[in-house]
């Protein structure tokens, strides 16, 4: 048995890391893993939702009655998929260079919600009550009524805020992809792995819609290559994040007749954000700040997002960290990725469609973002 309390507090990497070892060699011995907490008041906690989505996420499309027991397991694009019913599943691992395929049993899980008055020992004689109604909300009416949907404090250092991704998510809902060749496009590229390959395509301030493949797909740079290949618009140039994997699949691209930029999100930069007193320590953080700047309700150009919690997810998790000089620094991808359990590869991959790089890497190297069209069309030979 292993307990977890005020499981919010802790990050989907280090719940999941410890639950791997919740098992037993004895034959017909129950394993089981408990967890107690409060809904989550900002962003670190919300994988939980995730987690339970069949009872906590609104949006889920067939919602389970509190105690009821789901089966859930992840595909091979690491998304959590749930049944009503117990099952078997196919799962792929690499051994040796070579994949094998098993049969494993989903794993099932419950929740049951309870509000401060089905605990007779703290309800009792209202002192701990009392204490509750003095808090601010959203804490007051999280802790009160223990609902999930509370309204999540945005960490003080978070980069992006959730509320102007949503805001992009709506008006991608209200807009028709706009017609001819996409200005540009994003490549995030994994190699084996549970990681994901992902491409995404921009027709100026709107982002289309995500491809997504698995890392076991794109073992190499050439097939990488070809994943963008089966499925692009022909974009006027692509941005290929270049760190690791993603270099050989940069030359494959070009290769293949397209214009592919190199993006290595290490290098510094010399961006500002619109103030003008903020200066960003590495490509990396300049990327996510074009990426607060687009979205501004009051000033950005009204940039449309695909819609996904994994867009959410992915852009709202990063935090900076204040560095002398004005500089700020955004958090490791090794960092984030403990905090929600995975790679921000959607992210990752939305940030480098947004980055303009239309008038050459090598010779543009902090362009403004585009707001529309406007430059002409190339022909190209395959």
């Amino acid at each position: 048995l292993y307990v977890f309390d005020e499981i919010t507090e802790f990050t989907a990497y280090i719940y999941n890391f410890i639950i791997g070892w919740n098992r037993t060699t004895i034959h017909d011995q129950r394993c089981r893993v408990i967890c107690t907490g409060n809904p989550p008041l900002d962003s670190d906690g919300a994988w939980v939702i995730e987690a339970w989505a069949p009872w906590l996420d609104p949006d889920f499309p067939d919602p389970a009655e509190p105690g009821e027991l789901r089966w859930y397991y992840r595909d091979e694009k690491d998304n959590l998929i749930w049944s009503s019913e117990p099952i078997e599943v196919e799962v792929r691992i690499e051994v040796d260079g070579r994949t094998e395929i098993e049969t494993i049993p989903a794993k099932s899980r419950t929740f049951i919600p309870a509000r401060l008055k089905n605990n007779p020992h703290l309800y009792a004689d209202g002192e701990y009550l009392r204490v509750v109604n003095s808090m601010p909300e959203p804490m007051r009416t999280a802790l009160l009524t223990g609902d999930f949907s509370s309204v999540q404090q945005p960490d003080p250092y978070q980069i992006i805020p959730t509320a102007w991704v949503r805001a992009a998510q709506k008006r991608w809902l209200e807009m028709e992809r706009p017609a001819g060749r996409p200005d540009a496009a994003g490549h995030d590229v994994a190699r084996g792995g549970k990681d994901n390959t992902v491409f995404v395509e921009r027709w100026g301030v709107y982002i289309g819609n995500l491809q997504i493949t698995t890392g076991f797909s794109t073992p190499d740079g050439p097939a990488a290559a070809d994943f963008v290949h089966r499925n692009n618009h022909d974009p006027e140039y692509i941005n290929t994040d270049v760190i690791g994997y993603g270099s050989a699949s940069h030359d494959a691209l070009k290769g293949l007749g397209y214009k592919s930029k190199a993006i290595n999100v290490s290098h510094t930069s010399t961006y500002t954000d619109r103030s003008g007193k903020l200066r960003m320590f590495n490509l990396r953080t300049e990327l996510l700040w074009r990426m607060r700047d687009a979205l501004d309700p009051d000033h950005g150009v009204g940039l449309a997002l695909p819609p996904g919690k994994e867009v959410i997810a992915d852009l709202c998790s990063v935090r900076y960290q204040p560095m002398a000089g004005g500089k700020v620094k955004a958090e490791s991808k090794d960092d984030v990725k403990k905090r929600i359990g995975r790679s921000p590869d959607v992210g990752d991959a939305i940030l480098l469609a947004n980055y303009d790089t239309g008038g050459g890497y090598s010779e543009v190297v902090h362009p403004e973002p585009v707001i529309g069209r406007g430059r002409g069309r190339r022909r190209r030979v395959r």
